[in-house]
């Protein structure tokens, strides 16, 4: 299968920050690939977090349209095009081609991987918060700990602050960081 090679690099990015830095589950330490239909669903969990994204990808003729592999996360080259991905079902294998000549042999994984599709909720959800990723990222970015957000109404601020643990119960920091725009959409009732 080929993939266009900065589409593919962004969505390997996107996942990488759930995949499990813990050996103990090895599975969770690698990318799953599932292909169906021209699109594949890049995803990697660490049991916590899960990390999904969709892209497309053109299929050779002879090759089967449906299929599932695990591998080790792989970068892909700056500046590099196209990807073809190669899997070899009798050996466990998989071979990573990058349109600027250098290549990847990769393992696949024998088992199978988590199903996380099962901690998707199948209901619609009650409402929804809309935030702009870069305003939330950067509100985000020095926090440690758990947070609080707090909503004001459904087209307002969202004041984010540090949950700080104290002797009887936790408390909330007097710093708080700002999050503009942000609105929320009820989306049942």
């Amino acid at each position: 299968m080929r993939f266009n090679g900065n589409e593919l690099r962004l969505a390997l990015k996107s996942v990488k920050p759930a995949l499990s830095k813990d050996d103990a589950k090895p599975i969770l330490t690698e990318v799953s690939f599932k292909l169906k239909d021209g699109i594949c669903e890049i995803a990697a969990c660490d049991g916590y977090r899960i990390h999904v994204k969709h892209l497309t990808y053109i299929k050779e003729p002879e090759t089967e349209d449906t299929s599932e592999f695990v591998v080790p996360f792989f970068d892909i080259p700056s500046g590099c095009n196209t990807v073809d991905i190669n899997i070899s079902k009798t050996e466990e294998m998989c071979s990573v081609v990058f349109d600027n000549g250098s290549s990847l042999i990769l393992r696949t994984f024998k088992e199978p991987y988590i199903s996380y599709e099962k901690s998707i909720p199948k209901t619609e959800p009650v409402f929804s918060i809309v935030f702009n990723p870069k305003n939330l990222k950067d509100a985000l970015i020095n926090l440690k700990g758990p947070v609080n957000m707090d909503f004001y109404g459904d087209k307002s601020p969202c004041i984010i602050r540090t949950v700080l643990e104290g002797n009887d119960k936790a408390t909330l920091d007097e710093s708080y960081n700002l999050v503009l725009p942000c609105y929320i959409k009820t989306l049942r009732r």
